[in-house]
């Protein structure tokens, strides 16, 4: 009888082992925010996720290249909605469902680094995962305040792009690398 338990017990462990092995989620949920015009880096890492047959679901449209800090900020406070294949779907929750999440911001000194982390609490609030901020139009903010969002995006666990360090002509390709290679 003894024998029959422990048989019982194994048969039972190695078939969850089997089922959580062969379910496990390897669709990636992408959302981009991408607030400057110049920057195409999304369509390399969409490009890229397809090709691998990685992509679950991509979301590039809450947000459009006027958006500053705080108009994001507020998309998040108050929740919009916007139509995504006809169905409509909440920012928290597109957040929340997020794998990967990549966002462009003009991480200028104008922009009131109070703001910068309410913005990058809410969204760690909301995404677990991975979490990208490619910061630009920052070539005359200071040391300082390049190290200050560097320092906030540490302690909000988000991976941070610098565009001030790359060359124009290279930016989208290296941005875009740079995220690829840590999928």
């Amino acid at each position: 009888m003894k024998l029959y338990n422990l048989l019982f017990i194994i048969i039972v462990i190695l078939t969850v082992i089997f089922i959580n092995t062969f379910n496990q989620d390897t669709k990636i949920y992408y959302v981009d925010i991408n607030t400057n015009n110049n920057l195409k880096y999304n369509q390399d890492i969409i490009n890229y996720l397809k090709e691998k047959n990685k992509l679950e679901k991509e979301i590039t449209n809450y947000s459009n290249y006027t958006y500053k800090v705080e108009d994001i900020l507020f998309d998040i406070q108050n929740n919009k909605i916007t139509k995504i294949n006809n169905k409509k779907q909440t920012i928290q929750n597109a957040l929340i469902k997020a794998d990967l999440l990549t966002i462009s911001l003009d991480l200028s000194d104008n922009n009131k680094s109070k703001n910068i982390e309410k913005l990058f609490y809410l969204l760690r609030k909301y995404c677990k995962e991975k979490i990208y901020i490619i910061g630009y139009n920052n070539k005359n903010t200071t040391k300082s305040f390049d190290n200050q969002i560097e320092q906030m995006c540490r302690k909000y666990n988000i991976y941070f792009i610098n565009t001030k360090t790359y060359y124009v002509y290279q930016t989208d390709k290296l941005i875009s690398k740079k995220i690829i290679d840590n999928i």
